[in-house]
C-alpha cells in the first residue's frame, strides 16, 4: 500500500531525527521521545512509534507498514498495547 515499506532491511532506522515529530531539539537532533503539552509522549524505536497519553495512561504503538510485525525491543509498558499499522488507511469506529 501508499507509504508501506517495500524492501524492509533492518539496519535501517525508519524513524530517523528527520521523521519525528519535533517539539524541541537537543544537540542538533529531534529527541528520542518527544512530549507534547505533558499530555502526550511519542517514543520513537527502530520499526515502530509508541504514543502514551499521560493523563489517560493508553498507549498505542504505531508500526511501519512492511517492517516485521515482531517489535524488538517492546518496552514493558507497552506491551499488550493496541498496535496500529501506519500509515492508516481507514478508520471506524461502531458509532460511525
Amino acid at each position: 500500500g501508499h507509504g508501506c515499506i517495500s524492501n524492509y532491511n533492518k539496519s535501517i532506522e525508519y524513524y530517523p531525527g528527520e521523521r519525528r515529530a519535533i517539539f524541541g531539539v537537543v544537540d542538533g537532533f529531534a529527541p528520542a521521545v518527544a512530549t507534547f503539552a505533558t499530555d502526550f509522549e511519542i517514543e520513537y524505536r527502530k520499526t515502530y512509534k509508541i504514543l502514551r497519553n499521560l493523563l489517560s495512561h493508553d498507549v498505542y504503538v504505531l508500526r511501519q507498514c512492511g517492517t516485521p510485525a515482531e517489535l524488538q525491543d517492546l518496552p514493558a509498558y507497552a506491551v499488550g498495547a493496541t498496535v496500529f499499522e501506519v500509515p492508516v488507511s481507514s478508520w471506524s469506529t461502531g458509532g460511525t
